[in-house]
């Protein structure tokens, strides 16, 4: 074995024996395996009767010859260190350690394309492929038809959904009111009692038109409309709307007056729990116990 300045001219040394040895398998190695892929490829074309074609088969055979190659490549770069050490014959040039550093680069590209194939296929889905029976064809699209229909995206301006905006909106409303006067006297006598009775019925006449300015009215009889039109039952909601009742309102809570099944302290809670009767397609939910 050579004596070296440093590690550098070492691997050159062993570089330039790793690219002689690959131009030499250029007259042997590669000639065979790919007169082997292709023979392979016939091979298969036949055994297969044609059901396979030549051009694919051909295909499969030069990969296999690549990979091949690819092997005694691989036993060579393992190879080089040792013939270094050995230094027998006549010593590589130059130019076979340029064409063993080309040969290196074309094995690590290999190698991380093949990585890449192999990571791919892992995080692939298992696919299976069968013969489609026609009968089962036209079950498995019922099917797809009928989850998409089960699966639709739900529209946002949906019964339900502006059934719960509308609510959200009224309570929004409420809590936003400064807090109301106290109650006026039943017959006041007093300048102050009188004065009590304006401060009150100033603060609804005030309520009563900010209400009024937001179409809640017009809005609620819109939707419990659609319910009653579906037969679900709207409680005191279609007596609130024939007179004209603010929704909502701390006076007004309609209890008592809401149907068996509904347990709501609110009018808009009323309103909140209609929601629940429709589903995302403004179907009317049955409940079958």
């Amino acid at each position: 074995m050579r004596h070296y300045k440093s590690w550098t001219y070492f691997w050159w040394a062993v570089l330039q024996h790793f690219g002689r040895e690959c131009e030499k398998a250029w007259g042997g190695e590669v000639i065979a395996v790919g007169v082997g892929g292709v023979a392979g490829a016939g091979a298969t074309y036949l055994r297969t009767r044609g059901q396979v074609s030549f051009a694919d088969a051909a295909i499969e055979g030069l990969i296999t010859a690549a990979l091949f190659l690819a092997i005694y490549v691989l036993v060579h770069l393992f190879r080089s260190p040792w013939l270094e050490r050995k230094s027998e014959g006549l010593p590589p040039s130059p130019r076979d350690g340029v064409f063993g550093a080309i040969m290196l680069l074309l094995l690590f590209a290999g190698t991380a394309f093949v990585y890449h194939l192999v990571a791919d296929d892992l995080r692939s889905q298992i696919r299976l492929s069968a013969p489609a029976d026609p009968g089962q064809l036209k079950s498995l699209l019922e099917c797809k038809t009928t989850l998409a229909a089960f699966t639709m995206a739900e529209s946002k301006d949906s019964l339900r959904r502006r059934t719960v905006r509308l609510a959200a909106e009224i309570d929004k409303f409420w809590n936003d009111q400064p807090p109301q006067p106290g109650g006026p006297p039943n017959n006041p006598a007093t300048e102050e009692e009188k004065m009590r009775v304006q401060v009150w019925e100033q603060y609804w006449r005030d309520v009563r038109s900010a209400y009024d300015s937001r179409s809640f009215q017009e809005k609620v009889a819109e939707i419990v409309g659609a319910y009653q039109s579906k037969n679900i039952p709207v409680g005191n909601l279609e007596w609130s709307i024939k007179y004209n009742r603010m929704i909502g309102g701390k006076m007004y809570r309609g209890d008592g007056e809401t149907p068996p099944q509904v347990l709501c302290g609110t009018d808009t809670c009323l309103l909140r729990e209609l929601a629940f009767h429709v589903n995302a397609r403004d179907e009317v939910v049955t409940l079958d116990f």
